[in-house]
């Protein structure tokens, strides 16, 4: 997996990664959020979704706003799975759930098939901001799979 590349890249910006590394691999060690952002590209191209799963809960401690700047960089990747257990992870009344925020759970609940979840966030978008063409284009998608199912 990742770990060859993920030991080269720790390499290169050790020793925060390191630590970092160290407690993916189950160490209690305190580490930054810089080790953290070294590592997570190679987790991304390299790790499968139970491994950036696994990774990605080292960020539990961050700020609302890194975890949710970390959810977009791993659904960008389109790993949905652990995308939405990041999203999962910001309070409800952090500043960063806003419309967009619901929209983006929604998005992975739609890849994951969980289309009545996905219906829900995508209300809850739509409550915050209005309707968008891209939350009209889920739905439609959403219902076309329910007519194949």
């Amino acid at each position: 997996m990742a770990k060859r590349a993920a030991r080269s890249a720790w390499a290169r910006s050790a020793p925060s990664a390191a630590a970092v590394w160290a407690a993916y691999e189950g160490q209690e060690i305190e580490y930054q959020e810089d080790g953290f952002n070294a590592l997570l590209p190679v987790f991304l191209r390299q790790g499968d979704d139970g491994q950036i799963a696994r990774f990605g809960a080292l960020a539990a401690g961050f700020s609302p706003e890194k975890l949710y700047d970390t959810a977009k960089k791993v659904m960008e990747e389109e790993r949905w799975a652990p995308a939405f257990t990041l999203f999962s992870r910001i309070p409800g009344e952090s500043p960063v759930v806003t419309d967009a925020f619901w929209t983006e759970v929604a998005v992975c609940l739609y890849h994951l098939k969980e289309w009545e979840s996905a219906e829900e966030c995508f209300a809850q978008a739509e409550a915050l901001g209005g309707e968008t063409p891209e939350i009209a284009s889920y739905r439609g998608w959403m219902r076309e799979a329910a007519g194949h199912d």
